[in-house]
């Protein structure tokens, strides 16, 4: 009990019904977890809830299908760990960790690192969705492969091996691809090439500073004057050297 977390398991397939909107799905699981040393993990545990509904909003890239299922279901998750943590308050029990799941490679990347993306009405689910992370409402980001991803039977009209594994054994292994370390600092991938929050600080003033006068005032009149010339006439009889000005 000491262990035990809140598991939401993310997927969205982009326009995969007929008038061409998005489906999402999310599969919520309690339970705890043992780490092994190839960088996967075996949950044991329940699912006690689950979800497959249609995007309100017709997206206009599979991002989007992915960050609007990831906000519903730790929307959903968070409410639930809500009431479970007034139960584990009153048997003085420490409150669970929510850890979000997604096998989804560009949606990881958009949470963990700084940056915009093209569709700016996005930026209010991403923002949430970071805010909840650096309020340690969300714990971990995990970066999963998508054949362990239960969630996957949510979204698809096919069979998942990952989901008949767990409702038969209560048990799910997942293989990560990439997570989020927690720090003093904020949110840092370890398995990712771009730059942490800490590392995006705007430059520093001095090197925003234009050229000093030095460098930008104007030629002396020394510099601009024709150097003298050397005129040389040859005659038939000698050679004279005559220096002109001007």
């Amino acid at each position: 009990m000491k262990d035990l977390k809140l598991y939401t398991m993310v997927d969205a397939s982009f326009a995969n019904n007929k008038d061409m909107s998005s489906q999402m799905g999310y599969v919520i699981i309690l339970g705890n977890e043992t780490a092994s040393s190839d960088g996967s993990f075996k949950i044991r545990g329940n699912i006690i809830h689950w979800s497959s509904t249609k995007c309100k909003r017709v997206t206009r890239s599979v991002l989007a299908s992915e960050i609007y299922a990831m906000a519903h279901g730790v929307d959903i998750a968070l409410a639930i760990g809500t009431t479970i943590d007034m139960i584990m308050d009153r048997l003085s029990f420490p409150k669970v960790s929510i850890v979000a799941c997604t096998d989804s490679r560009s949606l990881y990347d958009c949470l963990v690192k700084l940056g915009t993306t093209k569709e700016k009405r996005l930026m209010i689910d991403i923002m949430a969705l970071r805010e909840a992370y650096e309020r340690n409402d969300l714990m971990d980001i995990r970066w999963i492969d998508g054949r362990d991803n239960p969630a996957d039977a949510m979204t698809k009209a096919a069979s998942n091996s990952a989901l008949e594994h767990l409702i038969d054994t209560n048990e799910l292994e997942l293989r990560v691809q990439g997570w989020v370390n927690r720090d003093t600092t904020g949110i840092e991938p370890t398995k990712s090439q771009a730059p942490s929050l800490r590392t995006r600080q705007a430059p520093s003033l001095q090197t925003r500073q234009a050229p000093s006068l030095q460098t930008r005032q104007a030629p002396s009149l020394r510099a601009m004057a024709p150097s003298p010339r050397l005129i040389v006439v040859r005659t038939e009889t000698d050679t004279h050297a005559h220096t002109h000005k001007g």
